[in-house]
Order: structure tokens, then sequence, then C-alpha cells
């Protein structure tokens, strides 16, 4: 292992699944209710939009930080169980 990291809120969410390119780590998470502190203003969805969300995440290679996070989600409970992929 290179490096671990904590990504996460005051919730419940959890970590769904992740992959691996060159150029970052993505990580999806669930079951996410409360404002994650990781989530930026600026992001592509940046508020809670129902009573539980996904959310995306692209860390740096090396670990030492995000390069962007969002919610996923609309107005229902929609952090159910999204996957991700990623492709050269």
């Amino acid at each position: 292992m290179r490096w671990s990291t904590f990504l996460g809120g005051a919730g419940r969410e959890v970590v769904r699944d992740a992959a691996v390119d060159a150029s970052g780590v993505y990580v999806v998470t669930t079951g996410v209710e409360r404002p994650a502190p990781y989530i930026p203003a600026t992001a592509l969805q940046p508020r809670l939009t129902g009573a539980s969300d996904a959310a995306v995440a692209k860390l740096r290679v090396d670990g030492r930080g995000i390069v962007w996070a969002t919610y996923l989600g609309g107005s229902g409970h929609d952090g159910g169980g999204p996957s991700i992929r990623v492709d050269g």
C-alpha cells in the first residue's frame, strides 16, 4: 500500500466503489445524508438534493488531496449502488 485516507463526513456514507488510472483515484460514496466537507461550492452539483445522495471524487494519484468532487442525485434516495469505471 502506498497511501490511505479517510473520505466521508458526519453521516453514514460508505465507499461503494473505486477505480484507478494514471492520473488519479476515483471514489464513489453512497448514503450521503449530510453535507460532506470534501464537496466544494464550485462542484458540478454542490448541494444535496434529496434525502440520500451519492458522491464521486477524484483524488490525486499520490493521495495528497482531492482534484474534484461532486454530489450525484435527485430528489429521492439516490445513493443506492453506483459504480465507477475509468478508461484511458
